[in-house]
């Protein structure tokens, strides 16, 4: 059986990769991330991917990690401030009330916990797999589906249609990119709206890039042009498309998207140069930040290997 998998490009469907870096982290310091750039687009991915059941195995140790590091009973400045910042950029387009609202990924709530501040009658439905947080989500009164996006036709599950839907810092995640989107798609309304983020790979701020920023849980990196393409290509027309830099560590980009009818523009830039240079660059001015946290975890591992060693 093959551990790792060789996949086309999401945007292009071109298969001619070039490997870029190696990925580490010290959450799971024997796994080795392989990040590679289409040379026919600019898109960068993890590739070859991880199997499903080792990619399940990553996120069952990030996420832990990731939750245990987000309590639900944050103050609301510090809990809130992100869907503060989705209310900002999307507030002036919403002409109706949105009363239906899906948030794909949801977490701990947080979204619907402060939409039902703005809007007190929401209708609130969740998709969201990891059952720890199934029971404060309850008490938000949300519709819970326990669904898998990768798998084709999930939509067809959720028997309604809706005014809004949240797909945040998700998209990256997943492999199934096109098919996701048409899904998201298929649940809007003819007014819905989808609000849709990603963290942008020609906006990073931080230091750590192959050790933090490249990650094992992102198998994509979007930059604003591919993003753009592939939501048009997948049935969403963009009412907004922008990039936002405000965060100290990296910068995000936002879409806020209607249902398309339409066909799309097929042709398509290829960013190859530029975002090949600019993660060159990126690499080289953070070489020992990397390199100290790679060695760091490699000793962790030679501790390991001795320490298993004794034990025989």
């Amino acid at each position: 059986m093959k551990k790792t998998e060789v996949v086309n490009c999401p945007i292009c469907s071109s298969l001619n990769f070039s490997k870029l870096l190696i990925s580490r982290t010290e959450r799971i310091p024997a796994l080795k991330t392989y990040i590679s750039i289409c040379k026919d687009c600019g898109h960068l991915m993890s590739n070859p991917w991880p199997t499903k059941i080792e990619y399940q195995k990553i996120n069952a140790v990030w996420y832990k990690f990731k939750f245990d590091n987000e309590p639900i009973n944050l103050n609301s400045e510090t809990k809130f401030i992100r869907w503060d910042d989705m209310w900002h950029r999307v507030s002036n387009y919403i002409v109706k009330k949105p009363l239906n609202i899906l948030d794909i990924g949801s977490g701990n709530g947080s979204a619907i916990e402060y939409l039902r501040k703005k809007i007190p009658d929401i209708n609130a439905h969740v998709i969201e797999q990891y059952k720890d947080n199934w029971k404060y989500l309850r008490t938000l009164g949300c519709k819970i589906y326990n669904i898998d996006i990768e798998n084709m036709g999930w939509s067809r599950t959720i028997k309604k249609k809706f005014d809004f839907i949240i797909f945040r810092h998700t998209l990256e995640h997943v492999k199934s990119v096109n098919s996701i989107l048409i899904e998201i798609s298929n649940l809007l309304n003819k007014t819905g709206m989808a609000y849709i983020v990603v963290p942008d790979s020609m906006g990073i701020k931080q230091k750590n890039i192959k050790t933090s920023f490249f990650r094992p849980v992102h198998l994509h990196y979007f930059n604003i042009e591919n993003f753009k393409f592939i939501c048009l290509k997948n049935k969403l027309n963009p009412i907004i498309v922008s990039r936002d830099e405000k965060n100290k560590k990296n910068s995000e980009i936002y879409g806020l998207f209607k249902k398309s009818y339409s066909s799309y523009n097929k042709k398509f830039k290829n960013n190859y140069e530029t975002q090949l240079n600019y993660i060159l660059e990126k690499i080289k001015k953070n070489f020992w930040t990397d390199f100290l946290i790679i060695l760091k975890i490699e000793i962790k591992l030679i501790i390991n290997w001795k320490n298993s060693r004794n034990k025989m």
